[in-house]
């Protein structure tokens, strides 16, 4: 991978990282996680389709903290193959 696209990943990863540390990120997601959760315990038993909806924005807002989590992971990645391409000079 050049120079330029490691330097990149690890531009969206910092990035990435500052939005997981934000306080108002973090309490959007701990809030809906909750409204969530207080929604699910007040749908009757056999309202599947309502389940079903809450489950579905549970796995979104997951996927979501996942996504951005990965930019991490992929940015320190590409840290350590910079640096290995530095060595390899």
């Amino acid at each position: 991978m050049s120079e330029a696209k490691l330097r990149t990943q690890q531009e969206r990863a910092a990035h990435a990282e500052r939005l997981l540390k934000d306080p108002l990120l973090q309490e959007a997601f701990e809030k809906l996680n909750t409204e969530f959760m207080r929604t699910w315990r007040q749908t009757d038993v056999n309202d599947t389709e309502a389940r079903e909806r809450i489950y579905n924005l549970c796995t979104a807002l997951d996927t979501l903290k996942q996504q951005i989590a990965s930019v991490v992971v992929d940015g320190k990645i590409a840290k350590m193959n910079l640096e290995q391409q530095q060595k390899n000079r």
